[in-house]
């Protein structure tokens, strides 16, 4: 797939965000370390902890604020496609949707919404199993730290990473991403199957309703998905779309219009 418009943006967004998770996996061996061995005076901890997340803070801002300039480039590019405009130049926005052969219009824009509602929340499964990983072997040496020493100040300092850490809050927000992007496919599917028996005001009403939610949806969530998960699955994903596409006539039926 050739580089898309939102790809600097969304690239920037991701290396931050790597930023993040390093720096809490350098303060987790930081506090493991203290409760093995005690090489550093408690205050000094506690500044080197604080210095850490002050850092953080920053690193989440701007991965925040490049995340939503990118998922705006993205959404233009998605009504380009769908409605047959062009507001971003010298891009053909059909090298990112695999639904040029359905005719512009709202039903294009559910097949876009469709498509990606079911590429997010299978990609969002693939990115969360890491993360909940780590996750647990986090709980697990906090469990043996309060063992070892009992609930002192660095272990204290390591219940507040469990609690406030950025890694098991990406495992979370990819869980509700998936859970959420999920429902979104799936009322894709009851659109699609019901749309010959709706009154023509629901039905475009349902769409515009679907398209909202699951904008709003990758909004909130300010969280990239893995480019190496992404590229490794794509094939996959779009061949099995194209089969998800053929199951249901409405999306036939404007490839026979446009024909």
């Amino acid at each position: 797939m050739c580089k898309t418009p939102q790809d600097d943006s969304h690239n920037k967004s991701r290396k931050l965000g790597y930023v993040v998770d390093s720096l809490s996996i350098l303060l987790l061996i930081i506090s493991l370390a203290q409760v093995r061995f005690s090489i550093l005076n408690i205050k000094i901890l506690l500044i080197i902890s604080a210095v850490i997340l002050l850092i953080q803070t920053v690193a989440i801002y701007y991965r925040n604020y490049y995340f939503d300039l990118g998922n705006k480039d993205r959404f233009n590019m998605f009504l380009d496609n769908s409605f047959g405009r062009k507001i971003i130049p010298c891009y053909n926005s059909d090298e990112y949707f695999d639904n040029k052969d359905i005719e512009a219009g709202f039903i294009k824009a559910l097949a876009n919404t469709h498509q990606n509602s079911f590429f997010t929340s299978n990609l969002a499964k693939l990115n969360k199993k890491s993360y909940y990983i780590f996750s647990f072997i986090v709980l697990f040496l906090f469990v043996y730290a309060v063992f070892i020493n009992g609930l002192d100040d660095t272990t204290s300092l390591l219940l507040n990473f469990i609690v406030s850490g950025e890694i098991i809050n990406k495992a979370i927000k990819y869980n509700s991403l998936y859970d959420k992007t999920n429902n979104i496919y799936e009322s894709c599917n009851r659109i699609c199957s019901s749309y010959q028996t709706n009154n023509q005001e629901k039905f475009f009403a349902d769409i515009f309703e679907i398209i909202i939610s699951y904008e709003n949806i990758i909004y909130e969530s300010k969280i990239e998905l893995s480019q190496k998960i992404f590229l490794k699955n794509n094939l996959r994903l779009t061949l099995e779309w194209e089969k998800i596409k053929d199951d249901y006539k409405i999306y036939s039926k404007s490839r026979e219009i446009k024909e």
